[in-house]
């Protein structure tokens, strides 16, 4: 699966994407870009793994020693990844101009709920 993009983000906020909306905010299409890596990253720490689209060329020769040692810190990106890194965007988008402390959260609940079945806790 393909990472999350600046189009997927604005279907989650239902942001116009058609051809005939003109949408071409270049200043919101940064911000938004921002959003989704730093949810990405927001994962990432979350996981303690590295988000890969795809297991890198010739892995399926590797020896099972060395993938063991790759997959104790990459996880190839799925729907549920995907979905947790879109509301962790969301999330970001919704609250870009909070500062009080009482808003603050460390991560959406549903993301949470996602990543936390994901995580490797033992690793």
């Amino acid at each position: 699966m393909k990472f999350a993009t600046v189009d997927d983000l604005k279907r989650q906020l239902n942001i116009e994407i058609d051809a005939d909306s003109n949408d071409k905010d270049e200043l919101r299409d940064g911000s938004l870009q921002l959003f989704l890596d730093a949810a990405k990253e927001r994962v990432e720490t979350m996981l303690n793994l590295e988000l890969i689209e795809d297991y890198p060329d010739g892995y399926e020769d590797w020896s099972e020693e060395v993938k063991n040692t790759y997959n104790k810190a990459h996880i190839v990106y799925n729907s549920q990844i995907k979905l947790a890194q879109m509301l962790i965007a969301a999330d970001f988008f919704a609250h870009r101009e909070e500062t009080s402390p009482t808003s603050l959260t460390v991560i959406p609940i549903g993301a949470r709920d996602i990543l936390s079945s994901i995580r490797r806790w033992n690793a």
